[in-house]
């Protein structure tokens, strides 16, 4: 498959950099601080998921990156039977690795966290993996996702609370183009007055998605989610949501800035770069995801080391653990973590394990 040249980081970001943020997009969100209406965007903005896909969720709808790890603590009986191993001989690959010990089988899959209903059902070989585990892994806990007091700690980190507004906080040409690009979408520039840049830059990319019918209640990591609940399996996760806030919050103003600036201008071609991805995910293409996340992010060093170095820093001790464990697992993270150098799969062999790819 030809490698993508893709540049579009806020759609980047939103596929496979964070677990869908709570609150920005798909769940319901205070616009003001302060404010005690709480509107759905959809209604506010007029944007929302296509007709015809169902929202999943009745509650707020969790989001960004999307779906993510639950508290449950109940387990699957001894006795509960097991799906076979996930097949090898096909020349098909997927976004999903084997990691096995002589005492358990990890699976590792990267999740697209906005998908269309066209990209189900998924491939036998990541039911097959699910159906042979005893614990799922993801990013964030998706309980606390849903909490209004997540919520409101989100728009408390990713809005002003003081004299500041956005127009004060970026440059004229900047703001111009909030106000083009807003306006676009419908979505009223006096509603956004105190929104950080980075916290527009996901709900203006996200937004655009929504229209275009990428719905994160589809998304892979959302998919086995509701699995593992139904199914009773434990759920873990790698970190809090408190800290991927903080990943964007920490940024410079200047970095803030020049994200909100390429996700505005790179809203016409989000289509084509997002089905691109979406493309080479399917295909478990993985020259072509690390071509695309190297090109997104060669403009936003500090994005890519706060957004994918660091986490996958941070997770790889976890991830290796659970390879020793007597128990098979399945960890599900945004794609864009596990390829390239830089990735969890990558990392791993350097750490002397066999990963194979399936």
């Amino acid at each position: 498959m030809k490698r993508p040249t893709l540049r579009a980081v806020g759609a980047v970001m939103i596929l496979c950099a964070l677990t869908p943020m709570p609150g920005i997009v798909w769940g319901e969100v205070t616009l003001q601080p302060g404010a005690r209406e709480v509107s759905s965007l959809s209604n506010v903005f007029g944007i929302g998921p296509a007709p015809c896909v169902p929202v999943v969720d009745s509650a707020a709808v969790s989001p960004l990156t999307a779906g993510l790890g639950g508290g449950s603590s109940s387990s699957v009986s001894a006795g509960s039977p097991l799906r076979r191993e996930p097949e090898t001989t096909t020349a098909k690959k997927n976004c999903l690795w084997r990691v096995q010990s002589k005492t358990s089988t990890l699976y590792i899959l990267g999740s697209v966290h906005l998908l269309k209903k066209e990209s189900y059902p998924l491939d036998a070989a990541m039911e097959n993996a699910f159906g042979n585990v005893r614990k799922l892994v993801l990013e964030v806990d998706q309980d606390v996702l849903e909490k209004p007091s997540t919520m409101r700690m989100m728009m408390s980190k990713g809005m002003f609370g003081d004299r500041n507004t956005l127009k004060s906080s970026v440059s004229p040409d900047t703001y111009e183009l909030v106000k083009k690009r807003t306006a676009e979408l419908g979505m009223p520039i006096e509603r956004l007055s105190k929104f950080k840049p980075w916290l527009l830059s996901i709900t203006v990319a996200a937004g655009k998605l929504l229209q275009l019918g990428f719905d994160p209640g589809l998304g892979v990591d959302k998919h086995f989610f509701r699995k593992a609940k139904e199914s009773g399996i434990p759920i873990v996760a790698l970190e809090t949501i408190e800290y991927q806030i903080s990943r964007f919050d920490d940024m410079a103003p200047a970095t803030q800035e020049a994200m909100l600036r390429q996700t505005l201008k790179d809203l016409e071609i989000l289509e084509k770069e997002f089905n691109a991805i979406v493309e080479s995910w399917s295909a478990g293409d993985t020259a072509s995801l690390d071509a695309l996340m190297r090109k997104s992010f060669e403009q936003f060093p500090e994005v890519y080391e706060k957004l994918i170095a660091e986490r996958n820093r941070n997770w790889l001790p976890q991830i290796e653990a659970l390879s020793g464990q007597d128990e098979n697992c399945m960890v599900v993270v945004g794609a864009l973590h596990l390829v390239g150098k830089d990735g969890i799969v990558e990392m791993l062999r350097q750490k002397g394990h066999t990963v194979d790819q399936l």
